[in-house]
């Protein structure tokens, strides 16, 4: 299976690699989703316009958003989820 990947921008600037581990849409709003992981396994979930492709990346989700985002990380992994 082939690896899809993304470069984020962090805060400071500087570029990072990650791995896409899956795109969806949220039931409540519509929105399409990543869930992708760092180098050091920390996994991150943002937004996308999908006119715009998977660079323009939105983490700012709703509550309702968020725990929809954690059930599919948890089908995914079947895990306890520390957030």
């Amino acid at each position: 299976m082939n690896k899809s990947y993304i470069t984020v921008v962090k805060d400071d600037g500087s570029t990072e690699e990650m791995e896409i581990i899956t795109n969806f849409k949220l039931n409540s709003s519509g929105k399409n989703c990543l869930i992708y992981r760092s180098n050091n396994d920390e996994y991150f979930a943002a937004s996308y316009d999908e006119l715009k492709d998977e660079t323009d990346l939105n983490t700012n989700f709703t509550d309702e958003e968020k725990e929809q985002i954690v059930k599919v990380f948890d089908t995914l992994y079947g895990g306890d989820n520390n957030e």
